[in-house]
């Protein structure tokens, strides 16, 4: 599949009430993310039509950030370097609280 394919599949299937319905887990709603951060990023009015080859660019930039942070020493094995640290971040965060409440003790 090219990406002209994969653009008009995407715009064919994503409809804006799985933007409102579907929470995180859809494609869908993870591309209107990107392009509203694009937007506030580069400080754009919604009156201002978006090009997909700029939000492309920018998001490819920002992929690869996330690869040289998650190349970077200090990232690798956080939990085991800096024990404290991480315990303090996992139970301010609340992630375990929240998945215990909804999945129950292990």
């Amino acid at each position: 599949m090219d990406i002209r394919q994969l653009i008009d599949s995407v715009q064919l299937n994503c409809h804006i009430s799985d933007a409102r319905h579907a929470g995180n887990y859809t494609l869908c709603v993870y591309l209107l993310k990107m392009r509203e951060f694009y937007r506030w990023e580069k400080q754009q009015t919604y009156s201002k039509k978006l090009s997909s080859d700029d939000i492309g660019a920018w998001l490819s930039k920002r992929e690869q950030l996330w690869e040289e942070v998650e190349a970077e020493d200090y990232h690798q094995d956080y939990y085991q370097k800096n024990p404290v640290r991480y315990n303090y971040y996992r139970y301010i965060c609340g992630r375990d609280q929240r998945l215990e409440e909804l999945w129950g003790t292990k």
